[in-house]
């Protein structure tokens, strides 16, 4: 009789070798719920789970977002070019007696860079359903409070509303699917190789979890006819005018359609009873910015007009002659997790493969990991000089991300640790770069590259340069497949990085008695010139062995 092709008894569709499949369910150490930022969560993989399919394993979590503003929940969603993987700061992996196999920290950020240039932006619908990954970068506009993709932690009214009137949101949970991103895991390189925890002894993962307002970020007014999204934080969208009082109705505010507030119309000019574009809801607390005054909202409307009415339970103050500059008051960023376990993908061999397994984890097997180094340089130096430690003796290709130490802590787009930018992304920030690596007194490339945020003819054969090279810097790892969102006039939407390959896929260089040197000139002076915390990844390939005298890893 066909038991059917189920993947836990389906022999029929098994790959040669393999005598069953099938999931396993793996619950932390210590409490299984409750988790918030900073802690730690560990799970032990026993050896009874022989063998397992890395590539196919992942993390269950479901994630509650606590940050509330009043009554109301606060809307926000992680990075959406990193998704649910922010949670996670440092990733290790151990066998039971703690050698440690692979450990990557600022997983984050790394992961965000991966997810960011080697995925197709048609992806983004379905993979933001398992793992929140929406988009190629944080920037407001991908984060629109009606849009599904980044709204998972607040519920939306209904997209018709003929009353004209927003109504409140309630909160609630999400599940998420994260694939983790380790060597042994065959995340890297297009491997795809069955785990041998039998052969290591049994297994140990500690997920470090990451700080809050570093990796929640606020939800964006999303008007049809906004040229850009604002932050909800914020009080306008898109000109410079402030929200005005209205006269004729007591505490409450206008947000005109020359704030970019005409949600009655779509730029074609068709009529719409799309109102969840606005981020303000009933409940919410807002304060002025101007004089620190606070109200609750009570109402939320949309005029005859297109305009916006934001009715509040008191008067806010005004300054500027009846302008105020009102935003969202929320209680701090917090999150909790209230259910995380590990699904691993159980792989039994036929005796025969167990055998050809064991012989083949005496000789060793090669996976790709990365190893970061942080390496900081002085804020208002014009010409810097990065020496890249050898710390490990051989390397595939190195990425160097520039974090600027002043906005580490900032919130959404301007976080730098988790959405890394040249100086010039900030508003009013004027300085730029120019790179070339020195690696055996070799220059790569030959010239240095000058970066610029936006077109010009002094980048037109630059930029392209330094696109080549992030590709190719990226290959060792995965195949890049969108350098950069285009938007407007800006070039370096995606997290930035400068990219180094030192050999071609499958091999590896020697960094023995070889130093890297990363050169940098900054086109401006003084405070422009921020300073940098260098997150350096150096990515390579290890050899595991492991026998009955132990495990052993080495570069």
């Amino acid at each position: 009789m066909n038991q059917g092709s189920d993947a836990s008894n389906g022999a029929e569709n098994l790959q040669a070798g393999l005598a069953s499949v099938k999931y396993k369910s793996i619950l932390p150490m210590g409490k299984q719920s409750g988790y918030v930022e900073n802690e730690k969560v560990q799970f032990e993989i026993p050896p009874e789970i022989g063998y397992f399919d890395g590539k196919q394993s992942y993390l269950n979590i479901v994630v509650r977002n606590t940050t509330t503003s009043q009554a109301s929940p606060y809307p926000v969603c992680f990075p959406p070019h990193i998704g649910a993987h922010a949670l996670i700061n440092r990733l290790q992996l151990q066998d039971t007696k703690g050698m440690e196999l692979e450990n990557i920290e600022q997983y984050n950020l790394y992961t965000g860079i991966m997810n960011s240039y080697c995925n197709d932006s048609d992806t983004y619908n379905t993979i933001s359903k398992v793992e929140a990954v929406a988009a190629h970068n944080p920037l407001p506009h991908n984060r629109g409070i009606n849009d599904p993709k980044v709204n998972y932690f607040v519920e939306n009214p209904s997209s018709t509303n003929a009353s004209n009137v927003i109504a409140a949101i309630g909160g609630k949970a999400n599940t998420f699917c994260l694939p983790l991103n380790l060597g042994l895991f065959s995340a890297f390189g297009g491997e795809h190789m069955a785990y041998p925890n039998l052969d290591i002894g049994g297994s140990r993962l500690t997920i470090y979890l990451e700080q809050a307002n570093r990796i929640l970020n606020s939800l964006a007014h999303n008007a049809p006819n906004q040229v850009s999204g604002a932050n909800i934080r914020e009080a306008n969208a898109v000109s410079t005018a402030l929200p005005a009082t209205n006269g004729s109705v007591a505490n409450q505010f206008i947000f005109g359609t020359s704030a970019g507030f005409d949600l009655r119309k779509i730029p074609e000019g068709e009529l719409l009873n799309d109102y969840c574009g606005i981020g303000y809801r009933p409940g919410m607390q807002l304060k002025n910015m101007d004089t620190d005054d606070l109200a609750d909202i009570t109402a939320v409307s949309v005029l005859g007009g297109g305009e916006v009415a934001v009715t509040c339970s008191s008067n806010l103050g005004t300054v500027d002659g009846g302008n105020s500059n009102i935003r969202v008051n929320s209680s701090a960023l917090a999150y909790t997790i209230d259910k995380i376990e590990l699904k691993v993908l159980e792989t039994i061999p036929s005796p025969n493969t167990i055998s050809q397994i064991r012989k083949a984890m005496m000789r060793g097997i090669n996976f790709q990991s990365t190893q970061l180094t942080k390496i900081s340089t002085g804020a208002e130096l014009i010409n810097a000089i990065i020496d890249i430690p050898s710390s490990i003796s051989r390397a595939l290709s190195i990425w160097s991300v520039p974090v600027d130490t002043t906005r580490m802590n900032f919130e959404n787009d301007e976080n730098t640790l988790m959405y890394p930018q040249i100086d010039s992304q900030k508003v009013g920030n004027v300085n730029e770069i120019s790179y070339q690596y020195q690696v055996r007194n070799i220059l790569v490339p030959n010239r240095s590259v000058s970066i610029t945020r936006t077109r010009s003819s002094v980048n037109q054969n630059d930029n392209p340069t330094f696109y080549n090279q992030q590709a190719m810097a990226l290959r060792p790892i995965r195949e890049a497949k969108c350098i950069a969102e285009q938007r407007a006039a800006e070039d370096l939407t995606n997290p930035f990085f400068i990219p180094i390959l030192l050999a071609p896929h499958g091999s590896s260089f020697s960094l023995i008695d070889t130093d890297p040197l990363l050169r940098i000139e900054n086109t401006a002076t003084g405070a422009d010139i921020t300073q940098k915390l260098y997150h350096i990844y150096i990515n390579h390939t290890r050899l595991l062995k492991a026998s009955d005298g132990g495990v052993d890893i080495s570069i």
